[in-house]
């Protein structure tokens, strides 16, 4: 059983160890089963395991890499895989301070869905931007190149990418609480409510303002297209039919999403936007 204060050793790349605390145990989320504990990967990073009375452990990671700016390293994860995946190492006691942090959705700390395989290598990756940041950055983008080639493939289907899975298990998870799920709402409250992150919606098709959007808020308007459209697939998964409105919001959003492709000069087929345009030019139309 986990309990406040608990930490945990992870391993991490070039044979580093690394730490997480639990902060708080006992979050429960409607659209999920699993336990949610609000947890902090610490400062520790060394050849050797942590011992319990090493102060490090008490100092929560804090990240200035690419966009960070001093931000503690402090979310809210599933913790049913955590014991099984991690060394227990021993437990802290709470400040007053941390006492009166809480779990919820739309609080201070965003939601992750999943546990990440490589969950605690933040501590590594800030390591690296200190020590070794020019090759870091120039690794960062080698690897970002790489992946934008690949990403008209399973990443483009309605739950290939990791937004669009984790979308689908969310609505499915509100679907079966409530039959009269409102799916039009569903893409701003899964990336605004339970990830705390910003929903762009489709406003302007122009490839002037696609690109305006692009960099102003490239992540945040990718991963709007995704839930969006994943919304639209994922009802229609569920019932066979889709709302007019989450049909249309979703069209655009492909639509957006080709010509990101498109503006950022993307390595891509488009017979997968293509498709997924025709299916829902085809779908039932639920309102009707």
């Amino acid at each position: 059983m986990i309990n406040n204060g608990d930490v945990f050793i992870t391993k991490l790349e070039r044979g580093f160890f690394g730490a997480f605390r639990i902060l708080k145990v006992g979050g429960h989320f409607g659209f999920s089963k699993d336990e949610f504990f609000l947890i902090a990967i610490t400062s520790y990073l060394d050849i050797k395991k942590p011992k319990i009375d090493d102060q490090r452990l008490k100092e929560t990671l804090i990240e200035n890499r690419f966009s960070l700016n001093n931000k503690p390293n402090i979310q809210i994860y599933p913790g049913n895989k955590i014991e099984k995946q991690f060394e227990y190492l021993g437990n802290l006691p709470l400040t007053k301070e941390e006492e009166n942090l809480e779990i919820k959705i739309g609080g201070k700390y965003p939601v992750v869905v999943h546990l990440p395989k490589d969950f605690g290598n933040d501590a590594f990756r800030e390591w690296r931007w200190i020590n070794e940041k020019e090759i870091y950055i120039n690794e960062t983008e080698a690897n970002k190149m790489k992946s934008i080639k690949s990403l008209y493939s399973k990443e483009f289907e309605p739950f290939g990418s990791d937004e669009g899975f984790d979308t689908l298990n969310i609505i499915t998870n509100e679907f079966k609480k409530d039959s009269n799920l409102n799916f039009s709402m569903m893409p701003k409250y899964i990336i605004e409510t339970l990830w705390d992150m910003k929903y762009i919606s489709v406003e302007d098709l122009s490839e002037e303002e696609v690109l305006k959007q692009l960099k102003e808020d490239e992540m945040n308007t990718i991963q709007s297209d995704r839930v969006t459209y994943a919304t639209a697939f994922a009802q229609l998964k569920l019932t066979g039919k889709v709302d007019s409105t989450v049909k249309e919001k979703a069209m655009l959003a492909i639509k957006r999403l080709s010509m990101t492709a498109k503006v950022l000069k993307w390595d891509s087929n488009t017979k997968i936007m293509e498709k997924m345009i025709h299916d829902l030019s085809l779908a039932k139309i639920n309102d009707e």
